[in-house]
């Protein structure tokens, strides 16, 4: 994945009005984060989430019709809310599942399509952020 990353990153420099460039960046950074996270560098993952986060929420906003631009938004946040919560930051960890939350919503709001994992998903998020179904 290291290797990835390090591609990925010289694409997305080489041309950087190429979105599928950056989805594959964002997409490195959450794979590296993932092993990071097993093998318990836990301000690593940070990082690498953090990285996934900000090229995500770009794209996002860059087209708010993306359905899986706005997706990736929120499953990132899921996995720095649950990091949070491992590294007992409870005010991060409710900061993140706000943030997954309101995409979620949002998606369902819009009358997007919710796969039956992802309204367990925003049902359980509704818990964690005190909202009201």
């Amino acid at each position: 994945y290291a290797d990835s990353l390090t591609i990925c990153k010289k694409l997305a420099a080489s041309d950087p009005s190429n979105t599928v460039w950056k989805r594959d960046l964002s997409v490195s950074y959450e794979n590296v984060g993932d092993v990071a996270l097993a093998q318990g560098k836990l301000d690593e993952a940070a990082r690498n989430y953090g990285e996934d986060l900000a090229i995500a929420k770009t794209l996002a906003a860059s087209d708010s019709s993306n359905i899986q631009w706005q997706r990736d938004v929120w499953v990132s946040c899921w996995k720095l809310a649950k990091l949070a919560e491992r590294q007992e930051k409870p005010d991060q960890a409710r900061e993140y599942w706000k943030q997954a939350f309101d995409v979620l919503s949002k998606i369902e709001k819009r009358g997007w399509h919710l796969s039956p994992a992802d309204r367990e998903i925003l049902a359980q998020l509704r818990q964690k952020v005190g909202e009201k179904p």
